[in-house]
This record gives C-alpha cells, sequence and structure tokens, in this order.
C-alpha cells in the first residue's frame, strides 16, 4: 500500500505542484528549521490547524494568506496519496466494502445471524464503525461521492437501507447515504451513489446498482494478504518455516543463511521483550504522576466538569447551553479515542486496574437524579466500563471517592468532582504548564498506589530477560563459528585424502 501511495507522491503530476508551491514549501522550511516537502506538509497544515481551532496565538510570519496556500497544498496531497487511484482505495477498504456487502444480503434474506458473530439481532438495527479521516476518504470515494476536501473532525457516513419487511426480491431495495461534515453538522446531506447520478440523492440508489458499482473494489480478508504480500529478500528464510524444516542446518546451502536465522531468533526475543516494555509503559508512564495525567486529560476533564455543572444548575433552572449548543438535559455525549486516552481517563478516574486497553473498549460516564432535584448533591455518577468489543454488558466501576458503597449505586457527584478537581487543566493554561519551564518547576507525585514489590520485580524481570537473550545471542554467535570452524577442518580433511589419492 505504501508503494501505490508513494508512487502517486512521486507521480510527475505531484513534483509539478510541489513546484509551483516551492516559495511556500522554502518559507516553511526557514521558519520551522526543517525540511518541509510535500511528503510531509500535511503535517505542518494539521499542527497551524489544531492550533487556530483552540485559539492559540500564531507567529506574525503565519498569514491568513498562507494557511489558504498551505490548506490547497495539503489537500491536494491528500488526495494524491489516499483517493488517487482505484488500486490504492480497493487495497484500503475492499475487505471492509465485502463485508458491508455480506451484511446487507444477509439482512434482504432475511436471516439474523450476521457475518462471524454468533449472536443474533434484529432485522432493523444500528452498526457503528469509528474510524479515521482517512477511513473515511476512502469510503466516500468507493462509493463514488467523494468531493476530494479534507475530512472534518467527527464527520460521519450514514448508510441507510430502505425497503420492505424481508425477505423480498433484491430488486425493492434502496440504499441512500448521508453525509455529516463534522460536530457542527446537525442535519448532514444527501450524497447520490456513483451508480445514480441521474436520481435525487434523497430517493437512494437500487441496492444492485450499488454492488455492481463497488464488485471492483472487493477484497476477500486471503486475497488481500495475497496481493500485499512481498517477495522474501535472497539469504533471508522465513525463520518459521526454517524451524520447521526438516533439513539439518550444516545443509543450508548459505553459511550466512544461518547465521541471519539466528540473529531473527534472538530479534524476535527481543521483540518480546519491548512489547513487555511497552505495557508497562502503559502502567506506569501515563498514570503514574498527576503531571503526566493533567497534561493528557486535564483539559478534557475540565470539560466534562463544565458539563455536569450546566447539566445539574439546568435540572432546576433550565436548558443548558454549552459550546453555544442546546442540548436537552437527557443528552448522550459520544468521544471517539485511543487506548492511551482511555488509559489515561480510568488513571484520572482512580479506576484503572493496569491492564492493556483493549480493541473497542468504551468508558460510560452516566448521571443520575430523581425526579426532583434540590441540590448538586442529589446527582449521582455512574461509570460502566466495556473492556472490548466482545464485552456485551460491561462491569459497574466505583470510584475511590465511595469505598463501600456498590458499583452499581454509583457515587454522588459533588465527591467525583472532588475527587477529580486536582486534574483539571483549563484550555488557556495547557500551553503553559506544558512549557520548558513549567515542566522543570512543576512538582511530580504519584497518583496510584505505588508498590515496591511490584517494582522491584519489573525491574527484576527486565533485567534477567536481558541477560537470557543476551547470553542467547552469544551462544548462538559461538555455535555458528564452531560449525562454520568444523566445515572447514572437514574441508582441509577432503584436501588432504585428494592430494594422498593423486
Amino acid at each position: 500500500m505504501s508503494v501505490l501511495q508513494q508512487v502517486e507522491m512521486d507521480s510527475e503530476r505531484s513534483l509539478q505542484f510541489e513546484r509551483e508551491h516551492a516559495k511556500m514549501f522554502e518559507l516553511l522550511g526557514n521558519k520551522t528549521g526543517k525540511r518541509v516537502d510535500r511528503n510531509n506538509v500535511w503535517e505542518y497544515f494539521d499542527v497551524v490547524t489544531c492550533m487556530r481551532a483552540h485559539n492559540y496565538s500564531l507567529p506574525d510570519w503565519y498569514t491568513d494568506a498562507l494557511y489558504r496556500e498551505m490548506s490547497e497544498v495539503a489537500r491536494f496531497y491528500w488526495v494524491q496519496r489516499f483517493a488517487s487511484t482505484s488500486a490504492i482505495v480497493r487495497l484500503e477498504i475492499g475487505v471492509f466494502l465485502k463485508v458491508l456487502r455480506d451484511h446487507l444480503l444477509t439482512i434482504v434474506n432475511g436471516s439474523k445471524t450476521l457475518l462471524q458473530r454468533t449472536f443474533q439481532v434484529s432485522i432493523q438495527h444500528l452498526m457503528a464503525y469509528s474510524a479515521h479521516d482517512t477511513d473515511v476518504c476512502y469510503l466516500l470515494a468507493a462509493f463514488g461521492v467523494y468531493d476530494q476536501q479534507s475530512i472534518p473532525y467527527s464527520a460521519a457516513v450514514v448508510i441507510e437501507l430502505l425497503g420492505p419487511e424481508p425477505p423480498a426480491p433484491r430488486s425493492e431495495y434502496r440504499l441512500r447515504l448521508v453525509y455529516k461534515k463534522g460536530y457542527l453538522d446537525n442535519e448532514g446531506t444527501y450524497l447520490q451513489f456513483g451508480a445514480c447520478t441521474e436520481q435525487p440523492a434523497d430517493r437512494g440508489c437500487p441496492l444492485d446498482d450499488v454492488l455492481n458499482y463497488l464488485a471492483p473494489l472487493l477484497l476477500d480478508p486471503d486475497q488481500f494478504f495475497s496481493e500485499c504480500q512481498v517477495e522474501q529478500r535472497p539469504y533471508v528464510p522465513d525463520p518459521l518455516k526454517f524451524l520447521r524444516s526438516p533439513t539439518p542446518f550444516s545443509c543450508v546451502s548459505s553459511q550466512r543463511t544461518t547465521y541471519t536465522v539466528y540473529v531473527a531468533v534472538a530479534c524476535i526475543l527481543l521483540f518480546l521483550l519491548c512489547l513487555v516494555g511497552v505495557t508497562v509503559g502503559l502502567c506506569i508512564k501515563r498514570t503514574s504522576t498527576t503531571e503526566i495525567l493533567r497534561r493528557e486529560i486535564g483539559v478534557f476533564l475540565h470539560s466534562f466538569v463544565q458539563h455536569m455543572n450546566a447539566i445539574v444548575h439546568a435540572s432546576v433552572d433550565g436548558t443548558p447551553e454549552i459550546n453555544r449548543t442546546n442540548f436537552s438535559t437527557s443528552p448522550t455525549m459520544a468521544y471517539s479515542a485511543h487506548d492511551t486516552t482511555v488509559t489515561s481517563l480510568l488513571s484520572g478516574l482512580g479506576l484503572y486496574d493496569n491492564q492493556t486497553i483493549e480493541y473497542s473498549a468504551a468508558v460510560v460516564l452516566e448521571l443520575l437524579s430523581p425526579d426532583k432535584v434540590t441540590s448538586a448533591s442529589d446527582h449521582v455518577l455512574r461509570v460502566l466500563y466495556k473492556r472490548s468489543w466482545h464485552d456485551e454488558t460491561g462491569t459497574y466501576l466505583q470510584f475511590p471517592s465511595c469505598p463501600g458503597r456498590p458499583a452499581a449505586d454509583g457515587c454522588p457527584l459533588t465527591r467525583v468532582l472532588e475527587q477529580i478537581r486536582p486534574l483539571l487543566v483549563p484550555p488557556d493554561q495547557f500551553t503553559q504548564i506544558c512549557s520548558v519551564e513549567s515542566a522543570n518547576s512543576s512538582h511530580v507525585g504519584f497518583t496510584l498506589r505505588y508498590s515496591p514489590f511490584r517494582t522491584f520485580a519489573l525491574i527484576s524481570f527486565t533485567l534477567c530477560a536481558t541477560f537470557v537473550v543476551v547470553s542467547l545471542v552469544v551462544f548462538l554467535i559461538r555455535k555458528c563459528r564452531r560449525q562454520k570452524r568444523m566445515l572447514q577442518d572437514d574441508e582441509q580433511v577432503v584436501f588432504v585424502r585428494f592430494d594422498h589419492q593423486s
């Protein structure tokens, strides 16, 4: 995939566009002290876009005209890299499109068992997928509705299947697509599929026409691996295949190959050790100090507290106004997050169990209140943690500020807010606390119950594992040298015998 993308980035069209904006690249390089070109300009554009969105001060040389030019250039190379050819789109989204097609056909046929899942859902249901902006770009391009614009934050693609109660002929079903361009787009816009450009978008497109349009892009998982595989280089065999082979080491045609396998095995062991280090890093680096948590999750917690206070006050005073958008007093706010963010959130709430965050985990915060609210202390906050997509029910966790209280009963909101108060960071103070001077002068204190025994065990395990890896490497190198000397001795013996016979 990266090869196909780089081919487009190195095409004459891409190079010509870079030459047309050479002055902009030169200016950015001089001001940043880095080499800025077509391959990384989007990184700088992404940074300044975030700074503008959060009202951070920008240098004097950064003008609106420069921002517009950077936006044009970044958008051009975005399309070149991610949506310029059907081959790129097919490899990026083809497997998902096949899953989507099978899903739709299963519904039309009236079956309740979907795909490879072992549980059943009703015919009318909602499937939600989290995605990056690149994934949204691939999906829109595959459907023929991509407008070659950058994907806004929190954009959403909604695919609606319209038709009679299944089972029914496929010709009676239609697909309709709604595209919401960011969280500020409350209604979204109907877009017409590339297979039905002559029909109104709000009427959708026949299901068969859409599936036929997508057919060249569909990709089986097995086919995906076969098309993306890279040929083996000479003298670098697959270590697993080599170890399963009955051929002894001495029969390998190249001594260099034997040595390479030894080194590869040692590297695999070292890689496993690095995985342990990454896991430990999640437990210590991201959760061990107050200052780390404040930098990681403090701004979000500050917004969360403001949200809670607005809802609490609105339960008595009226409808709250949050970020100039009116919500009811019973809203649902959804945030997408990486596993590191979930780690920081659970740590900030005092609920992290030092385990890695699994794929598709979710943290649900529920604000409960009686019918008649007289004060903020009447509200209760409850947290539900779903460890992964296969955890259908989740588990209620109790805040440290409410020991002994059942987790399902939650904790008074006032106690929770008091517990997380030291972690709150107003947005306008974030830059200040992240400066070098602030970092050097800040007092760092542990927020987790730190176990000396756990630390000793961790250090001991790391040292022992390092010793084992080093010893194994030394042993393998010596063994390789001994085999080499034995082969040389054999060659000398053969030579002597040949000379004697002659």
